[in-house]
């Protein structure tokens, strides 16, 4: 089929190569066009002119960038633009950040709260402001399985040591620690995170964040004092209240399931009454 497509013509043409968005001019490779929208020559001429370009070509191409930082494909369309604040609590926690990333993405963020409320999507948009902002290079850390690649580092047949795991996370721009502390306590997990953290308290770099479902007080009773008490200083403590987004999306699944049980799937008077909120109401107190 690919020689056919040769001698008729066929054949795909080739992709475009990438161009300069200041100055038209070819330059870099061909996933370069993705990473950057002008060469290095315009942007480094023109750089507070870049700047806004940068940021506006990072929230377009966001999946791309937060894929490179290691993050969950569940997670890659993330940003402040499409957090969904259900509660005063969210609304406050999203105004917090954007206010943090608009004065520039100087200190760490440490978001806590229940299960459920946002804080990963609120950590994750913040790592992509600091990226989009500032021009960091980011890596996302899910805290157990983190833990679980460190205790494999001391297996006779791996070649990766636990220091190397850490130089990995720590020579990074932005580093973000999801769910801290969910895991169970131990001397291991104590000693990892007090020696990540303390690498990036001494050497100011990187930019932490972290997420937790405990506030810094049972934090640090919890995993460690000295690691509470560095993440006081380095970061802004943002609480994100509310209820668990999954459990709201458990219960519209119920509710529509129910319904259907109950009206069949025609389009009859009683399907349409699924759609108003007293019977909403009143199935959702008999269902939750």
């Amino acid at each position: 089929m690919e020689i056919k497509q040769a001698y008729d013509g066929t054949a795909p043409a080739a992709p475009a190569w990438p161009t300069c968005g200041k100055c038209g001019g070819r330059w870099g490779s061909l996933t370069s066009e993705r990473l950057d929208a002008w060469c290095i020559t315009c942007s480094r001429e023109h750089a507070e002119e870049y700047k806004p370009v940068f940021r506006a070509h990072v929230l377009k191409h966001r999946g791309i960038f937060l894929e490179m930082a290691g993050v969950p494909a569940a997670f890659r369309g993330c940003g402040l633009d499409n957090f969904a604040d259900q509660t005063r609590d969210q609304q406050r926690a999203r105004d917090a950040v954007r206010t943090w990333a608009e004065a520039g993405c100087s200190a760490g963020l440490y978001l806590h709260g229940p299960v459920g409320t946002g804080k990963s999507h609120l950590a994750i948009a913040a790592m992509l402001e600091a990226t989009a902002r500032r021009r960091l290079t980011a890596r996302y850390i899910a805290v157990h399985q983190f833990l679980l690649e460190a205790r494999e580092s001391f297996r006779e047949r791996n070649t990766q040591p636990l220091s190397a795991l850490l130089d990995r996370c720590t020579e990074t721009g932005v580093l973000l620690l999801d769910d801290l502390c969910a895991e169970k306590s131990t001397e291991f997990a104590r000693e990892t995170f007090l020696t990540m953290v303390d690498r990036a308290y001494g050497r100011r770099r990187p930019l932490l964040l972290a997420t937790s479902n405990l506030d810094l007080s049972d934090l640090g009773c919890r995993l460690d004092g000295r690691i509470a008490d560095r993440l006081r200083e380095m970061c802004l403590i943002v609480n994100v209240g509310g209820s668990s987004y999954r459990r709201r999306i458990a219960v519209r699944r119920d509710l529509h399931t129910s319904a259907k049980k109950t009206f069949g799937r025609g389009r009859g008077r009683g399907w349409a009454n699924l759609y108003r909120p007293a019977f909403l109401d009143r199935l959702k107190a008999a269902r939750v």
